[in-house]
């Protein structure tokens, strides 16, 4: 289940539409978003702070940092809708000084679990 989201956010960060039919390797599309899968993880971790275990609140931001790679961002709550949330990423891969943006949905299932839609 992990790969399959991280799958779903390179996908969403590289700017790819991605299907379970036209599906690259994880490798190809983390090689062409700049951002390593160290990256991903702690972009992801820091974002949930913004709405797992709290209200989300519209406009909440956190920062993120790997000093491994260099690479560094800001996550940033744009909008709460019912049980999901819409993330505004703005990730600098490996120090770049222009920022890429990402956007991404998280929605809360009965189980209580945030999942990558």
């Amino acid at each position: 289940m992990k790969n399959l989201l991280l799958a779903g956010l390179i996908c969403i960060a590289a700017g790819l539409t991605c299907s379970a039919s036209d599906a690259k390797s994880i490798s190809k599309i983390l090689s062409d978003s700049g951002l390593s899968p160290d990256d991903f993880e702690i972009m992801t971790q820091q974002a949930a702070t913004l709405y797992s275990n709290v209200t989300p609140r519209k406009g909440a931001t956190v920062q993120w940092k790997n000093d491994a790679t260099r690479s560094y961002g800001l996550a940033e709550l744009v909008s709460v809708q019912a049980n999901c949330v819409q993330l505004r990423h703005l990730v600098h891969p490996k120090g770049i000084q222009t920022a890429r943006e990402i956007r991404t949905r998280r929605c809360k299932t009965s189980g209580g679990d945030w999942i990558l839609e």
